[in-house]
């Protein structure tokens, strides 16, 4: 009988070893390491009412005015000695407007207190074409108003007149106009046929939230970065002035 030209054999790839059919162990929990990074602080803005839904691009709000003031130094001043006028001159951050026309909170027979607890009255308030001069005269001859620093607050903590002097000028409670422009925020989350077939070994997260399908965890992600973009367009944004901030993809705002 003739030897056979080829004889059968087992291959290498045809040996199913036991560590092959065993399965990996491996927790079903997706640990969410960095917690929810912020996402219920983003639910607190909304539930407090801080976002609110406009119907045109552009709104606003109003925002009251103080009711009582403080005013400040402009310039660095020189002690006037005791029982000797002080005069200064009003911040720019204690006007509302510019020029003559200015508004601001100090009167009259103010009573004012400086930060060495000296205590006086405004005798008078001038416009002298540049800013305006406050004269201040200390309550006692021999106290002394003691010498300012620019940007020095003054407090004004009461009044005094003489009898039959008359009434001070009014003060304005008014209130301030905030305006916005709507902004266009955008996010992207994208899905392949064939990868929207794989299953994931994650059944949920470590915060008990379930995970139906592999593009979940996407929609999640997609929803947290939107809403971080909103709560920070509310917090820190600013309306467009520079124009050299606006492309053409940008429209200005």
């Amino acid at each position: 009988m003739a030897s056979p030209d080829a004889f059968g054999a087992i291959y290498a790839s045809d040996i199913v070893s036991g560590f092959d059919i065993y399965k990996p162990e491996k927790m079903n929990d997706l640990f969410m390491r960095y917690g929810d990074q912020g996402a219920s602080y983003f639910g607190l803005i909304r539930s407090l009412g801080f976002e609110k839904s406009v119907a045109l691009d552009t709104y606003g709000h109003y925002e009251e005015k103080r009711t009582h003031e403080i005013f400040k130094s402009a310039n660095a001043e020189s002690a006037p000695g005791a029982g000797v006028d002080m005069v200064l001159q009003l911040h720019a951050d204690s006007l509302e407007g510019s020029g003559s026309t200015a508004k601001y909170y100090p009167r009259v027979f103010d009573s004012v207190m400086f930060a060495n607890e000296v205590v006086g009255y405004i005798v008078s308030i001038a416009w002298n074409s540049t800013v305006f001069d406050v004269t201040v005269r200390p309550y006692d001859v021999l106290d002394d108003i003691g010498a300012l620093d620019a940007g020095e607050e003054i407090i004004i903590y009461s009044s005094a007149f003489s009898e039959g002097s008359g009434q001070p000028e009014s003060a304005i409670r008014g209130t301030w106009e905030y305006t916005n422009t709507a902004q266009i925020i955008k996010e992207t989350v994208g899905f392949t046929g064939s990868e929207m077939v794989n299953q994931t070994w994650f059944n949920v997260t470590s915060k008990g939230q379930k995970i139906p399908a592999y593009y979940f965890l996407g929609q999640i992600d997609l929803d947290f970065r939107m809403q971080l973009k909103i709560d920070g367009a509310l917090l820190f944004s600013k309306k467009v002035t520079n124009t050299g901030a606006v492309d053409a993809n940008m429209p200005t705002l």
